[in-house]
């Protein structure tokens, strides 16, 4: 028989419950609290905890679990995932744009060579499946061109997944019938509060109610479309108390869209961050203790799913772009960046447009410094596989070494626990109550 050793595991207990969270593998799970937590352990199963990636070997190395597992998710090869920048302009001028400090004087690339530059990384990837997340600025801001852009690929065969994230502003016939025609069947939207709230947040160039075009245009596609609908909201000091009143609304206005067996509406919660250089807005604004901005989001996660609606994130990842080997980012001039947020940032570039039709090995020695970055106080923490050397960006535009976030999870990670144990995964992978 396998003697376990609860080292591996990080434990917390109510009345009812004792919640069980093994931070090598992400493994929890909520077990009847009978006693002490050995004869609740034995009572509930110890098969059971085990096949859960709860329990391990007390004589295997937590450390080396938790490394093996995030290589075998960053070297994952059945996708190549590109988050292609159409464009750097946008009809929108939000106060908290990561993009308004970036340098943007830049020759955009003809849709036919962004297309080749799709096709050459995936060909490169040898993976099975392409998604592509069409970004921007904003991806709906030059029609003509992203239309020849998708016809091209399509001229291609590639096998491509088509995602989007976009202001919500420019849903029109056209749309319509583009995200119809190359099933475009995920978007994204940000919605940033009630409308006196988001309209002096996101604001456009010309209509000043972006609100009420977005919720009209969020009609038009649920009822024109099959595409699910992510409500992201970034949170912050200016936000933040009235973030369920924009819930209860959207919930009241597309019921049927958000409470059904296989939602359509989805909500996400961001954390704003500080563009290049920073900005006025973002230094006044941003929720800067980790651990208060944690607390708000844990809170609201908790809100959302007791009203019945489905969230796409649970646990923090330790996995982003900068961090997947199969995962870049393409500017508007066809340089391939590790890193959304810090597009256009040479210290995020891994090359220029001709760079990838050479000898592949420079760019990929390139990756290798962001995929395998490591940091010596990140050794033998248990909270490896959560954090994972942090958010390189964070560190980047805070002039720090590492993001460490060992302080983050000490203080938070009980919740963050309790919340997992009272979720199931949904068939699209994203997370509704008990």
């Amino acid at each position: 028989m396998i003697e376990y050793d609860l080292h591996n595991c990080i434990t917390y207990r109510d009345e009812q419950y004792y919640y069980i969270f093994n931070p090598y593998t992400i493994g929890s799970i909520r077990i009847p609290n009978v006693g002490s937590v050995t004869e609740s352990i034995k009572n509930f199963g110890v098969p059971t905890l085990y096949e859960n990636g709860i329990l391990i070997d007390g004589n295997l190395n937590g450390n080396s679990i938790a490394k093996f597992l995030l290589n075998k998710a960053k070297y994952d090869k059945k996708r190549l995932y590109l988050t292609d920048a159409i464009t750097y302009k946008c009809n929108l001028n939000c106060v908290y744009c990561m993009q308004q400090n970036t340098f943007k004087g830049i020759n955009r690339i003809t849709p036919v060579e962004k297309v080749a530059i799709w096709e050459r990384l995936f060909k490169m990837s040898n993976c099975e499946l392409l998604n592509v997340c069409l970004f921007g600025g904003e991806p709906f801001y030059d029609y003509n061109y992203l239309f020849t852009l998708l016809n091209q690929a399509k001229s291609k065969n590639l096998n491509i997944q088509y995602s989007a994230v976009t202001n919500g502003t420019l849903i029109n016939d056209d749309t319509i019938s583009l995200i119809n025609n190359y099933s475009i069947n995920h978007i994204q939207i940000t919605i940033d509060g009630p409308a006196y709230v988001h309209d002096k947040r996101r604001i456009g160039n010309k209509a000043k109610n972006t609100f009420e075009q977005i919720i009209n245009n969020i009609l038009k596609l649920l009822e024109n479309t099959e595409c699910e609908i992510v409500l992201n909201t970034v949170l912050d000091r200016n936000n933040k108390d009235t973030y369920i009143e924009l819930v209860k609304f959207l919930n009241s206005k597309f019921s049927k869209f958000c409470f059904s067996s296989q939602a359509r509406i989805i909500f996400n919660l961001g954390m704003e961050c500080h563009p290049y250089n920073k900005s006025d807005y973002t230094n006044e604004s941003i929720i800067k203790d980790l651990i208060e901005y944690h607390k708000i989001y844990l809170k609201y996660l908790q809100e959302l799913l007791s009203l019945g609606n489905t969230i796409r994130f649970v646990m923090p990842n330790g996995l982003c772009i900068a961090k997947h080997r199969y995962e870049y980012l393409i500017a508007p001039d066809g340089c391939i960046y590790k890193c959304i947020t810090g597009l256009g940032l040479k210290e995020f570039r891994l090359g220029y447009l001709n760079d990838i039709y050479k000898d592949a090995l420079p760019l990929l020695l390139k990756e290798s410094q962001f995929i395998e970055k490591e940091y010596a106080q990140c050794n033998n923490c248990k909270y490896q596989a959560l954090c994972n050397g942090g958010c390189y960006y964070s560190a980047f535009i805070n002039q720090a070494s590492i993001d460490c976030r060992k302080q983050l999870f000490d203080a938070v990670l009980e919740e963050y626990v309790k919340l997992s144990c009272s979720v199931v995964k949904t068939k699209n992978g994203y997370y509704k109550g008990v």
